[in-house]
């Protein structure tokens, strides 16, 4: 029940009279199909002129006083605060819009509060009251306080992201238009954090649409194109403008994936110069991003003295981690890989910040380079679960590899498998 139906109804009731009269929503005389939203109070003008004044404040302190239930499932109060429970995390740079659901899909959460700190900041809590008054603060609490039960949606993974699998991906002409749909499709999901290869297309920045979606925060990557060092400085550019642009939205940029040898054709210092030159663009715009690279977790881990430089010129590393493609994995349960690799990791480089900036299970295909572990939608749907299930109760971010299918033909290659939708954005399990 809305708020200006319950003031219409208390100066209908001062009036004697106890029926609101809805505006039709009638078309060639069918009935309405939907609940009407607009009601006429006929009897509000047989107040007299000395009365209504004082109804009409009456009323609205009825209409200010309500909770409105936001489509998340959460009631909002406007300059208030929650004094109780423990906090169980904060989660900056989001619009007061997203606090709900990062609140649903938070084991334990009840309710948030949320200010402008930091370019905006949900504030996750364990219980939902005691309320008090706060300017500047809002809050809201899960329909029912029952916080998310742990058993269903992401989590807090985050996913990788690329465009290629459209299949009107490949012009200026029709990028916006492919981005915007890709992550409007990300974020009915329930996804809140990408990780991108590129920070633009075709010359168009992802942060332009991420910011008009809004809800979703990005670890932009820089791509390293061999031969093309006006193309990676134009990556560098755009990713240092949308930093400046939008306070808050990227997290983290990552300049290079999987391409220090023996995999990739840069040496480590031609790396370090260009996490460097990031660096220097993001200092010349006055914005702090920590800068970092992706590789793989055998680089990482190899005690390469080269490595250690690289690490040394990192804010922060993301590491490649996959189960899957160790022979001694137990596909039924992977975790205990996935965390060995993470801490061996972790004990190379001490106090080092460490993402997971990818780990997935292919649902599919026949060459896996070397990998002879199952593939099917079966296996894909228990390590995403697994996954979802450890980011829930571990610091370190983790992005989920991937989104779509690579291709659209995907073939042999089990590669283009990894994908939790095909390449035309169908579901291949529940969320």
């Amino acid at each position: 029940m809305t708020g200006p139906y319950n003031a219409i109804r208390l100066i209908n009731a001062f009036n004697g009279i106890r029926r609101i009269v809805p505006i039709s929503n009638t078309v060639s005389g069918n009935k309405p199909d939907r609940k009407p939203t607009h009601f006429v109070p006929y009897a509000t003008a047989q107040l007299s002129v000395k009365m209504r004044p004082k109804l009409m404040w009456l009323a609205l302190a009825c209409v200010l006083a309500v909770k409105y239930v936001d489509a998340a499932g959460c009631q909002k109060q406007s300059n208030k605060d929650i004094h109780g429970g423990q906090a169980i995390r904060d989660v900056s740079g989001r619009r007061e819009s997203d606090c709900c659901q990062l609140c649903r899909e938070t084991s334990g959460c009840k309710a948030y509060a949320w200010n402008s700190y930091q370019g905006g900041t949900c504030w996750l809590k364990s219980a939902s009251g005691p309320i008090v008054d706060a300017a500047g603060t809002s809050i809201g609490i899960l329909d029912g306080s029952g916080g998310n039960p742990g058993g269903s949606g992401v989590g807090q993974l985050g996913i990788c992201y690329s465009p290629f699998h459209h299949p009107n991906y490949g012009s200026a002409a029709t990028i916006r238009s492919v981005l915007t749909e890709d992550i409007k499709k990300i974020k009915s999901l329930g996804f809140n954090s990408i990780r991108t290869y590129y920070a633009e297309y075709f010359g168009q920045s992802i942060a332009d649409i991420l910011n008009e979606q809004g809800g979703v925060t990005a670890a932009l990557g820089i791509y390293m194109y061999p031969d093309h060092a006006d193309w990676i400085d134009a990556q560098i550019n755009t990713a240092a403008a949308a930093a400046k642009r939008y306070p808050g939205l990227i997290k983290a940029i990552y300049v290079g994936n999987e391409n220090i040898p023996p995999v990739g054709g840069f040496s480590v210092d031609s790396l370090i110069g260009y996490i460097n030159k990031m660096k220097q663009k993001l200092s010349q715009q006055g914005v702090s991003v920590p800068v970092g690279t992706v590789q793989r977790y055998t680089e990482w881990v190899s005690g390469r003295e080269d490595v250690k430089r690289l690490v040394n010129a990192c804010d922060v590393i993301g590491a490649n981690l996959y189960p899957f493609f160790n022979a001694g994995t137990n596909p039924a349960d992977p975790v205990p890989v996935f965390d060995s690799q993470l801490q061996s990791v972790k004990n190379k480089f001490p106090g080092k910040r460490i993402e997971i900036t990818e780990t997935g299970w292919p649902s599919g295909g026949s060459t896996c380079n070397g990998s002879s572990q199952p593939r099917s939608v079966d296996q894909i749907r228990s390590y995403f679960q697994k996954m979802r299930d450890w980011s829930r109760s571990h610091s370190e971010k983790v992005y989920y590899f991937q989104d779509f299918n690579k291709v659209t033909n995907p073939g042999n290659d089990c590669e283009n498998y990894f994908g939790i939708m095909d390449a035309y954005g169908n579901k291949k399990f529940d969320i």
